[in-house]
């Protein structure tokens, strides 16, 4: 069985030189916005995500580390009845 890459700390590329102010500028950006959602949505590991169409100038790694930095902040509600 083939071993998966391990997928990038999204913390070093958020936290890189001038990283942070680059993500969040993406963050306001529409198409940035779809492929991060289709990454979440579609629940894509890296070995995926690596390979599908970004905008130009937009690096797999920077999708990947707001995609996971969405999840993480999204909270989810949980109801266990009443």
């Amino acid at each position: 069985m083939k071993k998966l890459e391990p997928a990038p700390y999204f913390e070093t590329i958020i936290y890189s030189t001038a990283g942070s102010e680059r993500i969040f500028s993406l963050i306001r950006q529409i198409e940035f916005n779809k492929d991060v959602n289709k990454l979440n949505e579609d629940y894509y590991y890296w070995d995926k995500a690596k390979y599908l169409k970004t905008p130009d100038g937009i690096t797999h790694e920077e999708v990947w580390a707001v995609a996971k930095l969405r999840s993480r902040n999204t909270p989810f509600i949980i109801w266990f009845g009443e």
